[in-house]
């Protein structure tokens, strides 16, 4: 792991508490589960403006796999395309919502009404596309919820966190701490596509009620 990477990881904001939680706890996010048909027509009109995240430039490329070898992400993350939006033009980063009013006018009023009753939505979202066969290599991020949703999944795809692993379900969100090491790998024949919240804080460990799924533990993969 390069100095950057380490000093980076350093800086993190340590996650406690489970690693995944009930999404039934946040009963304001069904709408967006009812509707992720609408919203998944809305983003596969705008996949062409993805980017690759291998050519993106970020802290992360240097991970580290489960034998300690250090690799570049530049290579592995071929399959990998993202694209963030900010919701409030205070945020130095994302694409301002502007820009994309018509193209993905459902999806940003869902969640602009979303945070109006949710404050702890951090004001931004993801829109990740995984190819067949793709990984998300290992890494981590400040402790906060991850709230993903996936618009357009097939089985078998799941997360890897810590070492417990999560089969994701189209149209049903999984909530996860990424404060904790996580990767996820689409070993499906068909592109993963999911819409990526963030409620901040990782004293969610204490708030919400949450029931943890069956473990599996991972030995090779």
């Amino acid at each position: 792991m390069n100095n950057k990477v380490k000093q980076y990881e350093a800086s993190r904001i340590k996650p406690r508490g489970p690693l995944f939680y009930d999404a039934s706890e946040w009963p304001e996010l069904s709408y967006l589960e009812e509707n992720y048909v609408k919203i998944r027509e809305e983003v596969l009109a705008i996949l062409d403006d993805f980017i690759y995240v291998g050519d993106m430039p970020h802290p992360l490329h240097g991970f580290v796999d489960e034998d300690g070898n250090t690799y570049d992400d530049r290579d592995l993350q071929n399959k990998w395309k993202f694209m963030d939006f900010k919701l409030d033009n205070n945020l130095s980063y994302g694409t301002p919502i502007e820009l994309y009013s018509d193209k993905l006018s459902f999806t940003i009023q869902a969640l602009k009404d979303l945070g109006k009753n949710n404050p702890e939505l951090y004001p931004m979202f993801g829109l990740s596309m995984v190819e067949a066969g793709g990984i998300i290599g290992e890494h981590t991020h400040d402790s906060a919820l991850s709230v993903i949703l996936p618009l357009k999944c097939e089985h078998p795809t799941y997360l890897k966190v810590n070492d417990e692993k999560k089969y994701l379900e189209e149209g049903k969100f999984t909530i996860f701490n990424f404060g904790y090491k996580h990767s996820l790998f689409n070993e499906s024949k068909t592109d993963r596509l999911a819409l990526l919240l963030i409620f901040k804080g990782s004293e969610y460990s204490l708030k919400k009620k949450f029931t943890s799924p069956k473990p599996t533990k991972i030995k090779e993969i």
